[in-house]
């Protein structure tokens, strides 16, 4: 999976590695151009390492995504319920509402430990929040949705992980490959500076194509 620069970039290198094959007998195998290409080909395995492990991964993190968001709603709207029956308890029982804040920031370990804590500080008046909407089955259910959601919250983590990996080598083994192939231009330009025929055919294929240009927008006049 490359972004439109990481294409045009390794369509460059793709030209240039035909080209060297194509002229592989001016650059023996000890060569500063050999092994200048050996080390674009060690990075461009890599790249398509990288590229393939971001593709598989996308599936499965766009899954992770939608699993830890429905998760994390209904952890919050748990939250929420039991901070109005809170809100409506302490109408009674003085200092209520001050146990059961779900108030910003909502972080996933905040949510998390408010969960927690919800739990634990429903113990006392469990029957008076009830009659107020926060059910013992609701109770239980706020459990069940925290440790749920720190499951979900962890894949959900892990995911962005591997894929903030992949990109970070990918974008490093593009660097390398292309500082390289700088490298190595130099070195093909000299050995062909005297042959115009060959010289010409470097650049063709060591050209790196630009980004297409967007077109203005036009408005159409109104009458």
């Amino acid at each position: 999976m490359l972004n439109d620069v990481q294409r045009r970039k390794s369509d460059k290198l793709d030209r240039e590695d035909v080209f060297i094959t194509e002229n592989s007998a001016d650059f023996p195998a000890d060569s500063p151009v050999a092994v200048l290409t050996t080390q674009i080909n060690v990075e461009r395995e890599k790249i398509s390492e990288y590229a393939a492990e971001k593709e598989s991964g996308y599936g499965d993190r766009r899954q992770a995504q939608e699993i830890y968001d429905t998760r994390r709603d209904e952890l919050v709207d748990l939250l929420d319920l039991f901070q109005l029956a809170a809100d409506i308890v302490d109408d009674d029982i003085e200092g209520t509402a001050a146990k059961f804040k779900n108030r910003y920031p909502r972080t996933d370990q905040i949510l998390i430990a408010r969960a927690t804590s919800f739990y634990n500080d429903s113990e006392p008046i469990k029957r008076e929040l009830a009659a107020e909407g926060a059910t013992a089955e609701k109770r239980a259910r706020l459990l069940a949705a925290r440790d749920e959601f720190q499951q979900a919250a962890g894949a959900h983590d892990a995911g962005e992980e591997r894929h903030a990996e992949a990109t970070g080598g990918l974008n490093e083994s593009f660097g390398k490959a292309m500082e390289l192939s700088s490298r190595r231009d130099k070195r093909v330009r000299m050995k062909y500076r005297d042959n115009p025929a060959k010289l010409a055919a470097w650049k063709v294929a060591s050209h790196l194509e630009r980004a297409p240009k967007r077109k203005p927008e036009t408005t159409t006049p109104t009458a």
